[in-house]
């Protein structure tokens, strides 16, 4: 009886840390989606996610290259003629290359960098669980060979 109320609030232990992952990454998903709200933060938040086309992985805010200077500046300019973030973006891309956006696109193949992470941790922790609850049953299952050993050297001990 113990064993089967162990199991229980084992997977129920289970089910609570995979409803937790499943509720952080969805709260992280709703709370990047949050825009900012001035033009200063809109031209910081895009400078932060371009990259400079003459640095190695380095943002246009990081780096010191005089390309970078002249990105921030136009990014600047765009943002106080009122471009979108959208329009701001195609526009570095067309004149520096698409590989300045450090962040991929939400849709189409680009959308797949975002969903192999949260794919990962799904099949992970699914390959955790089925682990784990074979691992449980794996020590109460005793073959036959085993079970007549046992009753071999009990009958041997109570001498019959």
């Amino acid at each position: 009886m113990s064993s089967t109320r162990d199991r229980t609030v084992r997977r129920l232990a289970w089910l609570v840390l995979v409803a937790a992952v499943v509720g952080s990454l969805a709260f992280a998903a709703v709370d990047t989606d949050r825009s900012p709200q001035t033009p200063d933060e809109r031209a910081y938040a895009i400078k932060e996610t371009t990259l400079c086309p003459v640095c190695q992985g380095q943002n246009i805010l990081e780096s010191n290259a005089a390309i970078a200077a002249s990105m921030r500046v136009a990014i600047d300019e765009m943002v106080a003629a009122g471009d979108t973030d959208d329009e701001i973006r195609s526009q570095l891309a067309a004149d520096f290359g698409g590989e300045v956006n450090a962040t991929p696109p939400g849709s189409g193949l680009g959308s797949v960098v975002w969903m192999i992470p949260i794919f990962v941790v799904l099949v992970g922790g699914g390959g955790i669980w089925l682990a784990m609850d074979r691992w449980s049953t794996e020590e109460r299952r005793v073959g036959r060979r085993d079970r007549e050993l046992v009753e071999a050297a009990l009958r041997e001990r109570r001498g019959e």
